[in-house]
């Protein structure tokens, strides 16, 4: 449980900082800068005159003008080093330190993608809900695309955004935090190539913390994702993220990221296999085997209709992909299974055409 001394200080002002990271982002950097700024402003404006703010911009090895772009704005940039593998656990970590830094007082810290929006009036909601309850850790909001119908794989990424409301297990990216639990945890796991905000959720719970779901849209995402190549390469990497979960925190009693593991490893693998292997042996009729992927996606389309509030053709489009993403998730498992065994951390793996998250 977290100690009285890491709670919210009675002080009447407030001090938030932000950390924006980003990895060849382009112009989108400009606006996702500035998107900050006026989030900051707003909930100066509207919510406490009092709050004191540092917004500051994270770069990942980017080969475009991401740090001019930032230096531009005059936002404090830091420049990860490349002796250590890119990501966005490490860029976290970093931009938190040198708010520690730079705000001794610092009392919340809001996480930005830069690949997002921030809505403007995403930290007045997020502050509203997480400075008068000291036992909250973690306010986080609506995700959405924003070029939701420019292609499928956008499509199918808002619908992955969607979370239920009030208290929840584990947040997604762009989210308020308390900047004392944060630390208390160690903050992110540097070494996870994705997944870091579920693995640092999990340690938050343990420790006594609290992560809400409010009804506000935090933030806009750009994925930029117009090809089956990205989509094939994004699930790659969840399918690595799964299993590094799953190995460092699956035999806790949260059996964390195991159950998904396991699905992955049976529809991605032993079905097809056991299917295809047994042919000669039962006279074909392993391949009736192979109907259960029917089944599978005739019982997801129903369920995401139903829980989702969505469409039946994006209910139909969703199992689809749900299902096929099985199989470049295993390849990411037995990636991630194969540095392992070479005792090697695995390279980043990309999905963005000309820049990544």
């Amino acid at each position: 449980m977290f100690k009285p001394t890491t709670l919210i200080s009675g002080s009447t002002s407030a001090t938030i900082g932000a950390v924006v990271i980003g990895r060849n982002e382009g112009d989108f950097l400009a606006a996702s800068l500035n998107a900050v700024v006026s989030s900051l402003k707003q909930c100066h404006l509207n919510i406490d005159s009092a709050i004191t703010s540092l917004v500051v911009y994270v770069d990942s090895g980017s080969t475009d003008d991401s740090v001019a772009i930032a230096k531009t704005l005059s936002i404090p940039v830091i420049e990860l080093s490349t002796d250590e593998p890119f990501t966005a656990a490490r860029a976290y970590n970093a931009g938190f330190q040198f708010l520690r830094q730079h705000l001794r007082s610092l009392q919340f810290v809001q996480f930005v993608d830069g690949d997002c929006i921030i809505d403007i009036n995403w930290i007045s909601a997020a502050y509203q809900t997480l400075k008068p309850n000291p036992s909250l850790s973690v306010v986080c909001g609506y995700i959405r695309e924003k070029h939701r119908d420019q292609s499928p794989y956008n499509k199918l990424m808002d619908i992955d955004w969607q979370m239920p409301l009030g208290e929840v297990n584990e947040c997604a990216g762009n989210t308020l935090m308390r900047a004392a639990h944060f630390e208390a945890v160690g903050g992110f796991n540097p070494k996870m190539m994705a997944g870091e905000e579920p693995e640092f959720s999990l340690r938050l719970r343990r420790a006594g913390g609290k992560i809400v779901s409010i009804n506000a849209i935090s933030a806009l995402h750009d994925a930029r994702m117009v090809c089956f190549a990205q989509w094939w390469q994004r699930s790659r990497r969840e399918g690595n993220a799964y299993t590094e979960a799953a190995l460092m925190h699956g035999r806790a009693v949260e059996r964390h990221r195991v159950r998904e593991s396991l699905i992955i490893l049976f529809w991605g693998c032993l079905l097809p296999l056991t299917a295809i292997s047994s042919i000669s042996l039962t006279h074909s009729w392993s391949l009736a085997l192979l109907g259960l992927y029917a089944f599978a996606w005739l019982k997801i389309t129903v369920n995401t209709h139903k829980k989702q509030n969505i469409t039946p053709p994006d209910a139909m489009l969703y199992a689809t992909f749900c299902l096929l993403s099985k199989f470049p998730r295993f390849l990411g498992q037995l990636n991630y299974i194969w540095h392992l065994i070479q005792r090697k951390t695995p390279k980043l793996i990309e999905y963005r055409l000309t820049s990544i998250d």
